[in-house]
């Protein structure tokens, strides 16, 4: 196998050592987090998700825009704040 050198910070150097054990070699732990990162990224939804998804886009498609909630962006933290106490978020 050909063997490549990286460079990381300390830091890097520090995280990696605490995600693995004692007996993991560094190429093992960056191979456990590529492998959870594609994981993550290859997820997909379940039936209810995808349903609940598909349900919106057929809203959208059939300008049913009775859902959307507007939102004011200049004055974002009132209107989180306004949605919470709506119970909308």
């Amino acid at each position: 196998m050909v063997m490549k050198t990286i460079k990381v910070t300390e830091e890097v150097h520090t995280m990696l050592s605490e995600l693995g054990s004692k007996k993991d070699t560094y190429n093992e732990i960056i191979l456990k987090l590529i492998q959870e990162h594609n994981e993550n990224m290859s997820e997909e939804f379940d039936d209810d998700q995808a349903s609940y998804y598909n349900k919106c886009i057929e809203k959208i498609e059939n300008d049913d825009y009775s859902d959307i909630i507007e939102v004011d962006f200049d004055n974002i933290d009132e209107e989180l704040k306004r949605l919470e106490n709506e119970g909308l978020i």
